[in-house]
């Protein structure tokens, strides 16, 4: 996984708002938004969209985190106006699996 070499299909998923950082808890845990809204609206690569998913998640751990302070984060689902009928299941397991593999005990899914 690491490094992770933005392409510029990558940087226009990150433009895109598939996957965004928006603010901290009470708690000072940064908010991760993921929208897989625009994942299939857009038609993205999976592989690159998982690929933007752990380069957001490195910049997090890298810039806001504070060892023995803050050490997780939140993951919140933005379905917008996309029934929950309409997610490819086989998909967000495959990302599910990604993050909580490679991030164990950091993120707090919403």
């Amino acid at each position: 996984i690491l490094p992770i070499v933005l392409t510029d299909n990558m940087k226009f998923l990150i433009d895109s708002g598939m996957y965004y950082i928006h603010g901290r808890d009470r708690s000072l845990r940064p908010n991760l938004i993921f929208c897989p809204s625009e994942v299939i609206k857009n038609n993205f690569n999976i592989d690159d969209a998982i690929a933007v998913g752990h380069f957001i998640d490195m910049y997090s751990i890298d810039y806001m985190m504070t060892p023995g302070k803050v050490e997780n984060w939140n993951t919140i689902l933005e379905l917008g106006n996309m029934p929950i009928t309409k997610l490819p299941i086989k998909w967000i397991q495959d990302f599910i699996k990604s993050f909580t593999h490679a991030y164990h005990s950091r993120a707090r899914y919403n």
